[in-house]
């Protein structure tokens, strides 16, 4: 593999260190990028080399040029961190860590890039790349194991391609760090052993003396006994959530079965009707569910729920799964009813598998209502004993005489449990239900 010279274009074979044709010394292209990157961090370093090199190697003066002027941006918002520093030390240190992370990102985005050109492993790319400065060194003198491009490794680490990587960085580091962010302040909360709310992000003596209280339900505290339901309040909240979910799939799914396969009177004038009642959430109709609830000696019953998120899930469900069966093939219902297949068969033993994914994603949203509402249990449950968990957790910081944001904080990270484990175990469904439902129909 020969090198072309930098000042007269002429080949310069491995065998040779200088070009034939005017005597230049050979330059390898992965010094040069090196060096350009270099004197963009070390400008000092890039400035002696520029006067050192701007007759002897002109090319490479070139890309100095470029690392020079890339450094410029770099120093002044240096300098605007060190004042800035100054003033907020706090958020001075946060803005080092998120560049600090964008950069190593960055510098693992084009180490992985290099070695893809030249045929090395990305996989170890990835984790060398997350060494500064070694891991470029390293993939830019590494041997290519098939043949490279000589626009390849300038087309990489081009300004405008680090720029934007760097961007891009830039962009996911501080979404993760506004969604990880709270969940570390919720579990250094809920580690706390005081009770009122941490002042910074981590205690200084953690302990699980929470979640201890949680699932005991007393503590003693400066010699008063503090007392929780909660075991109660998870029981009845997961007792809702199952209820609701098999209610809601069997009732939904039945009705919207009805909806895509017969044809009856009515039919289009329902589907309306459904489709209107969509608009207007449970809560509305308090008052009348309240009166409803009280004559037929319901009320401060926490099954008595289901009644209403089951109810309250029709409208939105049967359109979504309507929408889904209209587009199984009915010869299916056809060919079952011809081996004598009755209506129940065909719709336990045909039509349900066949919907697994759109079923999956109603049973996960079905189930996950319960642990949210807030508002219907607290507005017809009064025993405290029959609370669900969202008006148990609740009334940890209601009451402004007697605050308890950490043992807040650790229910919350506990409810967060069966439903962070189904949107797991059901993740494949869910992604297919939930196209399926947005195109079908």
């Amino acid at each position: 593999m020969s090198t072309r010279c930098y000042k007269c274009g002429q080949e310069i074979p491995d065998t040779h260190t200088n070009c034939p044709n005017c005597g230049t010394p050979k330059i390898e292209e992965s010094n040069v990028l090196l060096w350009g990157l270099l004197s963009a961090f070390l400008p000092f370093i890039g400035i002696v080399l520029y006067y050192m090199w701007k007759d002897l190697k002109p090319r490479t003066t070139v890309r100095i040029t470029q690392g020079l002027w890339s450094s410029i941006p770099i120093y002044f918002v240096v300098l605007g961190l060190i004042i800035l520093g100054s003033f907020n030390q706090t958020f001075f240190l946060g803005f080092i860590i998120l560049v600090a992370l964008v950069l190593i990102f960055t510098h693992q985005s084009l180490c992985v890039s290099i070695a893809k050109k030249k045929g090395q492993n990305e996989f170890l790319a990835g984790l060398i790349g997350l060494i500064p400065v070694y891991g470029m060194i390293h993939y830019l003198r590494a041997e290519p194991v098939r043949p490279l491009s000589p626009t390849a490794l300038p087309a990489i680490l081009n300004p405008k391609n680090i720029l934007g990587t760097m961007v891009i960085y830039l962009e996911l580091t501080a979404l993760a760090a506004i969604v990880v962010v709270p969940i570390i302040y919720a579990i250094g909360t809920s580690l706390s052993p005081n009770a009122g709310i941490l002042n910074t992000i981590w205690p200084k003596e953690p302990s699980l003396v929470n979640y201890k209280f949680l699932f005991e339900g007393s503590r003693i505290i400066g010699g008063i006994e503090e007392t929780t339901d909660f075991t109660k309040w998870y029981a009845n909240t997961l007792v809702v959530a199952i209820l609701t979910m098999i209610g809601a799939v069997l009732f939904v799914t039945g009705t919207a079965y009805v909806f895509a396969r017969y044809k009856f009177k009515g039919k289009k004038a329902g589907l309306l009707t459904i489709l209107v009642l969509q608009m207007f959430p449970s809560f509305l109709s308090l008052i009348a569910i309240f009166t409803l609830f009280q004559s037929f000696g319901l009320t401060n019953n926490p099954y008595a729920l289901v009644i209403i998120y089951v109810s309250g899930g029709i409208p939105f469900n049967v359109w979504l799964i309507k929408g889904y069966l209209a587009n199984v093939p009915k010869e299916l219902d056809e060919s079952a009813k011809i081996d004598g297949a009755n209506k129940l068969q065909i719709f336990f033993k045909i039509i349900l598998p066949l919907s697994v994914p759109i079923v999956s994603f109603v049973a996960v949203t079905s189930f996950m209502g319960p642990w949210m509402d807030y508002i219907l249990p607290s507005f017809l449950i009064i025993d405290s004993e029959k609370w669900t968990l969202a008006v148990g957790i609740f009334d940890f910081i209601n009451d402004a005489s007697d605050t308890n944001y950490p043992a807040f904080a650790a229910a919350a990270l506990i409810v967060a449990v069966p439903i962070t484990t189904l949107y797991v175990v059901f993740q494949r469904y869910l992604i297919e239900g939930i196209t399926a439902g947005a195109n079908k129909g």
